[in-house]
C-alpha cells in the first residue's frame, strides 16, 4: 500500500528506486456486476424494489467496527427505507454481540447477517447491493465491490487512496456522524450512486485487476 511505502521511505530510509508499488488487485473475470442475479438474490431474501440496500462484507472481527454501522443504520433506516446485508462471519463472540445489539434495537429482518458466503457468490451479493460500507479496518472487499459497480463509503485508514477516484467518501475512525452524512448524501441522491458505482468500475479497470498487478510485476522482475 501506498501507506507501507512512505514508512519504508521516512522511518526506515529506504531509497524509493528499491521500492515498487503494485496495489492490491482483484479477479475481474469473477468480480463483476450481475444484474439477473442480483435481482433473483434480492427477492430472495425479501428485499422490495423500492429497498435501498447497505453491504459489508469480510472477515468481522471488532477492528470492523461493525457495532458502529448497526448504530449508524438504526438512527437513519426508518426515513429512507434502508436494510443492511452483513456478509462474512469471524469471531464468535464478536458477531454474537452484533446480533445481539440488532435484537435490542429491534431491528428485526432490517438485518440480514448473511454468515459466510463462497467467493463466487459474492460478486451477486455486490451486485444486489446499493451502497458498500467499510466501518472499520480496510480490506481488498473494498475493491471487490467496487468492480461490481458499487460506491463505497470507508473510514479513513489503511486504503484511504480507494475513494479517490470520485467514487465514494471517506470518514474519520469511529466519527458516527460524519459516516452518517457520507451515507444520507448517497441515499438521497440515486444518480450520485449510479455515477460513483461506474467510477468505482473504471478505477478498478485502471488501476486495481490482476491483469494490472501482473504486468507491475513482470516489469518490475526485467
Amino acid at each position: 500500500t501506498k501507506r507501507t511505502k512512505e514508512f519504508l521511505l521516512k522511518t526506515h530510509k529506504i531509497s524509493p528506486k528499491k521500492i515498487e508499488l503494485i496495489e492490491l488487485g482483484v479477479d475481474t473475470d469473477l468480480y463483476k456486476y450481475k444484474r439477473k442475479e442480483a435481482i433473483e438474490l434480492r427477492k430472495k431474501l425479501g428485499i422490495k424494489g423500492n429497498e435501498i440496500v447497505l453491504i459489508f462484507s469480510g472477515t468481522i472481527f471488532s477492528r470492523k467496527n461493525i457495532e458502529l454501522l448497526i448504530s449508524a443504520f438504526y438512527e437513519i433506516y426508518n426515513n429512507y427505507n434502508l436494510r443492511l446485508i452483513i456478509v462474512g462471519d469471524g469471531e464468535k463472540g464478536y458477531m454474537q454481540e452484533l446480533k445481539q445489539l440488532a435484537r435490542d434495537l429491534k431491528l428485526g429482518n432490517k438485518i440480514i447477517f448473511s454468515g459466510f458466503v463462497k467467493k463466487e457468490k459474492l460478486p451477486v451479493y455486490y451486485s444486489a447491493a446499493d451502497i458498500g460500507v467499510w466501518p472499520g479496518n480496510n480490506s481488498v472487499s473494498i475493491i471487490e465491490a467496487m468492480a461490481c459497480r458499487l460506491p463505497i463509503i470507508m473510514a479513513h485508514m489503511q486504503l484511504p487512496h480507494l475513494v479517490s477516484h470520485k467514487n465514494g467518501f471517506k470518514f474519520p475512525l469511529n466519527d458516527k456522524k460524519n459516516m452518517k452524512q457520507c451515507l444520507i448524501k448517497l441515499i438521497k441522491n440515486k444518480q450520485l450512486r449510479e455515477t460513483m458505482g461506474k467510477n468505482s468500475l473504471k478505477a478498478v479497470s485502471k488501476y486495481y485487476s490482476y491483469s494490472i498487478a501482473g504486468r507491475k510485476f513482470l516489469e518490475a522482475a526485467k
